[in-house]
């Protein structure tokens, strides 16, 4: 009898051991699943993650490929007078040197070749520092005889030119001898600078056959936000697409041209745009940004076509 209860007992005991086991095999089942399932989330968020940041690496790769072209010959820029239309209107050409001049040489052209020429013919020499340009005479006939009319227009012509080229102050020199007799003023040994604070160039049209400008303060354009302070560089952009009804010069942005961001980085102003249509003129777009960035006192210009993948630079030197 004790027998039989013994060998009752343990086959007891082998079933309880034997149901033990089975039981722990489903939940070591389930830690197997739990981690397979993290291993596939983890695979599936790094597959994410991937596909998230292609685009910022395509973006990159086609930053990378942009053709740059640096202009960094000087510019020169010319003042000319529209005596059938408005002879009080002083418009503006602007070119790049073929040749690296310095600017001395590019200022002392800019004034000789400019309306009112015939007043500086006894110009000589210019020597800059910093932003002072000390101008030397050989005599003072012509602008000791300027009578009040040709002494205003003579003046808006020099203060403009020179402050495109970042001149403040202008000292006069006859031979050695500081000074020279400046129209109706009398003796004048030296100048401020006191261009009108401008936002904006627009197409005016050919004057004596060239291409010419005229600033947003001639023309009477919008300058100022809504808070009254001058226009930012990328307002003053957007600004001049338009101007106002029945002008007689046309936006210095034209319609064949469309902007796409505008960015200022310090010293460095940057435009990217599209052409909307293939006779867009480039040339009127490219010659107004750059007299527009010389107001703002930049020393780069970049302008990036993004369909074409191109970029120019252009340098500017005013004096420091």
């Amino acid at each position: 009898m004790k027998r039989t209860y013994l060998l009752i007992a343990v086959s007891l005991l082998f079933f309880l051991i034997a149901c033990g086991q089975n039981g722990n095999e489903p939940e070591e089942s389930e830690e197997e699943s739990a981690d397979e399932t993290a291993e596939e989330g983890e695979t599936q968020v790094s597959e994410t993650n991937e596909e998230q940041s292609s685009p910022s690496e395509e973006a990159n790769e086609k930053e990378q490929h942009i053709k740059e072209e640096i202009l960094d010959s000087g510019f020169i820029v010319y003042g000319h007078r529209d005596f059938e239309r408005s002879e009080e209107l002083l418009a503006f050409s602007f070119q790049r040197s073929d040749q690296q001049l310095p600017l001395e040489e590019r200022l002392l052209d800019s004034l000789k070749e400019s309306a009112e020429t015939d007043k500086l013919a006894e110009l000589e020499q210019i020597a800059v520092d910093g932003t002072a340009a000390s101008l030397y005479f050989t005599e003072n006939e012509q602008l000791q005889s300027m009578a009040s009319a040709e002494q205003l227009y003579f003046t808006d012509m020099l203060h403009a030119i020179s402050s495109l080229y970042g001149i403040e102050t202008l000292e006069f020199y006859t031979g050695d001898e500081p000074g020279i007799e400046f129209g109706q003023t009398g003796t004048v040994e030296r100048l401020d600078v006191e261009a009108p604070e401008n936002r904006g160039f627009y197409v005016y049209g050919d004057i004596d056959g060239m291409r010419t400008y005229i600033s947003g303060v001639s023309a009477e354009e919008i300058m100022t936000d809504e808070a009254g302070d001058l226009m930012d560089f990328p307002e003053t952009v957007n600004k001049m697409k338009a101007v106002k009804d029945n002008s007689s010069y046309q936006p210095g942005i034209g319609a064949g041209i469309e902007i796409i961001d505008v960015t200022v980085n310090d010293a460095a102003a940057e435009v990217h745009y599209n052409l909307a249509e293939d006779q867009a003129d480039i040339t009127d777009f490219e010659n107004v940004l750059q007299l527009t960035a010389l107001d703002f006192g930049f020393q780069e210009l970049h302008l990036i076509n993004q369909e074409e993948g191109q970029a120019s630079i252009f340098l500017f030197d005013p004096a420091e």
